[in-house]
């Protein structure tokens, strides 16, 4: 059988953060990732720059054309998505929940 199809298997699918359906043990594992790597330090610097630049930006009118809009909106979403991920990943290592690999 195909190992992707192994992964996705594993453990019992729930709705996530985007949408897509994984086991609880692959969603705890990336929560983990993305609080380790965007909690503290330069992570941490460029998530704030990261936010500075989409979900804090206003457009100027002249800017405003559908597909400018629809481009920084998909940027926020992201940036949503990676604290969204964090804030699950601390509370998850404050609640004692390890994934699997860890």
């Amino acid at each position: 059988m195909n190992a992707g199809w192994d992964r996705l298997r594993r453990g019992k699918p729930v709705a996530t953060l985007d949408g897509f359906n994984r086991g609880n043990d692959e969603e705890s594992r990336l929560n983990s990732i993305f609080a380790a790597i965007f909690s503290d330090g330069g992570g941490r610097e460029a998530l704030d720059y990261l936010r500075s630049v989409t979900v804090n930006a206003v457009l100027a009118p002249s800017q405003c054309e559908p597909n400018a809009l629809l481009h920084l909106e998909g940027q926020r979403y992201l940036v949503h998505l990676i604290d969204k991920r964090v804030e699950q990943g601390q509370r998850e290592k404050a609640n004692g929940r390890r994934s699997s690999s860890g």
